[in-house]
């Protein structure tokens, strides 16, 4: 009697490579999860990554508020500085003469047509204010009248001030009001520089003076118009600080500048207001 071979059962061929498959899906899905946790924390709100941070208000500036001041802050502008520097006021004719040369002689009583009457090309104004004025220079040139603001200056006219001229001639302490021909420059030791005709004085001559003598040692002199039957009487524009006995008086450096402008062929005046 045969004996039946007893069958062994077989290995299962695919264990292996079922295994194998088992773990690349695991990593497969390990790999996913772990991208899609990247990408969610990647992705989350900056608000929530990095929250602001509250700025000490006692020591620490919010930069949230300077960033908003700085934006919404107007954009500034170069300040415009008005330029108060007048340049000398320039006609075209007579009829067109600077306003404030217009003025000047309305409020000594005359106009333009007296000065042209005169003949007067050059103009000193001595605008008067109790003992002390306000002196300008004005010159017709080639038909234009124009201010020379270099020589507007203060000074002094008499201890009373001024007052409109008498028939009695010189007020011992007011300079008379008016429209004089200006004459001649005067001086003591040594002629000055100046387009005018010159005569020297002796010192006598302003003795009985109450000005101080030495303030006499050039200037010019202009002749006021007194009515009277004998003629003119010279009065002087001298240096001085201070009120006069009715003269006119500037500073010396001044003086000078005035001495050098003032042209006899220019028939120069002189309006004191």
């Amino acid at each position: 009697m045969k004996h039946a071979k007893n069958k062994q059962t077989p290995k299962n061929k695919y264990s292996a490579s079922a295994t194998i498959g088992i773990i690349i899906t695991a990593l497969a899905v390990v790999l996913f999860i772990s991208g899609a946790v990247m990408f969610f924390v990647s992705n989350k709100p900056a608000s929530q990554k990095n929250p602001p941070k509250t700025p000490n208000s006692a020591t620490e500036p919010s930069s949230t508020a300077g960033a908003a001041t700085a934006d919404s802050a107007p954009t500034s502008r170069p300040t415009t500085v008005p330029d108060f520097t007048l340049p000398a006021p320039t006609i075209p004719d007579i009829d067109n003469a600077p306003q404030i040369f217009i003025d000047f002689l309305k409020e000594g009583g005359i106009d333009l047509d007296a000065v042209a009457d005169a003949g007067a090309e050059q103009l000193v104004v001595v605008k008067s204010s109790g003992s002390s004025a306000h002196i300008f220079f004005f010159e017709n040139d080639g038909g234009m009248w124009k201010i020379d603001s270099p020589l507007s200056c203060r000074g002094n006219v008499g201890a009373e001030g001024t007052a409109e001229p008498g028939e009695e001639g010189e007020s011992p302490e007011a300079t008379f009001k008016g429209f004089y021909p200006i004459v001649s420059a005067f001086y003591q030791d040594e002629a000055p520089e100046t387009g005018l005709d010159t005569v020297q004085m002796d010192p006598e001559s302003f003795s009985g003076l109450s000005d101080d003598p030495s303030d006499y040692s050039c200037g010019f002199m202009y002749e006021l118009n007194t009515g009277t039957d004998n003629g003119g009487v010279n009065q002087y524009f001298h240096t001085g600080s201070t009120p006069t006995a009715g003269d006119i008086s500037i500073n010396s450096k001044m003086l000078q500048s005035y001495l050098k402008n003032l042209d006899f062929g220019k028939k120069p005046y002189i309006l004191i207001i």
